[in-house]
């Protein structure tokens, strides 16, 4: 299977308007409104519901669902009046081959996806202590991670409405916007790095999503994205660390044996070429002869040489 080597872009938006799937897994309903309790008349409508398979590696499998559900919710309680609420729900859900790269949050007892800084290594097992205490490999299977399940990589942004206001007109209506990134509080539109990790018969490849969220408008028949996939990156060796919003780069390992020097790299680079020069910072880069799939073999009386993988 050829897996990505390098930064990809897509904008989903002309695609997933106006498309109307059920979200595999997710319950628009499954985050409702909090007061409600089941003694109390409850309604819940979808009123705007897609989905749409994200293949990142070309297997034909998606990693992702690129789910939004635009909800309403209504509490009838028994003292007259009710709360009704209204949830614009969109995120990249992952997977049950998919683990995300994420935080516990001890506040709620679940687990959130950081924004990642530029630059940020993502590792196969992620260090405890200092400013990676608490962080994992997170999984999604029904019902382990409520919140990482109900909300995904994404936002939830709620708006609620008491009626009628009683004598606390500050609890008529209020709202928030939230969600898994940790960004998801400003309504400004912003681009968000969060890691991932994919499962392969190989082992896990590690990679990024660069999501883009736009501020939240009155929705559409049915509403755009708000939520889009700008680029990603998976690494095509298993188990080998990738760093946020970066393409990864293959590695030329070296090994003696006799009088011969091997250099070899990983198979998983396909189309790229082998080059070497014999000096530090000086002289032109020439193809090398003889190269036998991912390995070239020079004898060591013919050193030094200076080598890199190019594509």
């Amino acid at each position: 299977m050829k897996m990505p080597t390098s930064i990809l872009g897509t904008a989903l938006g002309a695609v997933l308007a106006g498309t109307l799937f059920e979200a595999d897994g997710q319950d628009p309903c499954a985050v409702a409104v909090v007061p409600c309790f089941p003694f109390l008349n409850y309604v819940c409508r979808p009123e705007h519901y897609w989905s749409f398979p994200v293949d990142l590696d070309g297997d034909d499998i998606p990693e992702f669902n690129h789910a939004r559900f635009d909800v309403w919710n209504f509490c009838d309680f028994d003292l007259g009046g009710g709360e009704e609420a209204r949830d614009n729900r969109e995120g990249f859900f992952a997977a049950e081959h998919v683990e995300v790269y994420a935080i516990r949050d001890w506040a709620v007892q679940t687990f959130i996806s950081p924004e990642l800084a530029p630059g940020r290594t993502i590792l196969p097992n992620p260090p405890v202590g200092g400013d990676d205490w608490d962080r994992l490999w997170a999984f999604n299977p029904p019902f382990s991670l409520p919140y990482l399940q109900a909300y995904g990589l994404g936002y939830v942004a709620r708006r609620t409405n008491r009626v009628p206001c009683y004598e606390q007109p500050w609890a008529c209506q209020g709202g928030g916007l939230f969600g898994l990134l940790a960004r998801a509080f400003d309504a400004r539109t912003y681009v968000a790095l969060t890691g991932f990790r994919v499962r392969q018969a190989d082992g896990w490849h590690l990679g990024w999503l660069k999501l883009e969220m736009t501020p939240m408008t009155e929705p559409g028949n049915p509403p755009p994205p708000r939520v889009l996939l700008r680029a990603w990156a998976i690494h095509p060796e298993p188990e080998q660390p990738i760093r946020a919003g970066e393409p990864p780069q293959p590695t030329l390992r070296a090994q003696r044996a006799g009088d011969t020097v091997t250099i070899a790299w990983h198979a998983a680079w396909t189309g790229w070429r082998l080059e070497r020069r014999r000096e530090l910072g000086a002289g032109t880069w020439e193809p090398v002869p003889d190269v036998t799939g991912n390995t070239h073999s020079f004898p060591v009386a013919d050193a030094p040489w200076l080598f890199r993988l190019v594509k």
